[in-house]
């Protein structure tokens, strides 16, 4: 239980940094929750091997497949048909 608590904390940690981090001039948040939502569907893909029963761990796995490829293509097509870059975003680079 102990070791549970620990790793709980750690991850808890580290996804308060990461949105901390949100709020720092020319991060965007939303590609932080992003990031946040899909590396927890891709954790379900990765840990679903070590559910016990066969039929669970299919489920879990193809849910996370099926919400990993529904994400992507809905992340790429909003990416390519609604975002314009922002101007002043040139000047950052040099």
């Amino acid at each position: 239980h102990e070791v549970r608590m620990e790793q709980l904390q750690q991850s808890l940690c580290s996804v308060i940094l990461v949105l901390a981090f949100s709020f720092v001039p020319y991060v965007d948040w939303a590609a932080h929750l992003g990031g946040v939502i899909c590396g927890f569907i891709t954790g379900m893909m990765c840990f679903s091997p070590w559910i016990k029963t066969r039929y669970c761990a299919v489920f879990w796995f193809s849910v996370g497949i099926g919400f990993n490829a529904v994400f992507y293509i809905l992340s790429l097509s909003y990416l390519f048909t609604y975002v314009e870059p922002n101007g002043n975003l040139k000047d950052v680079c040099g």
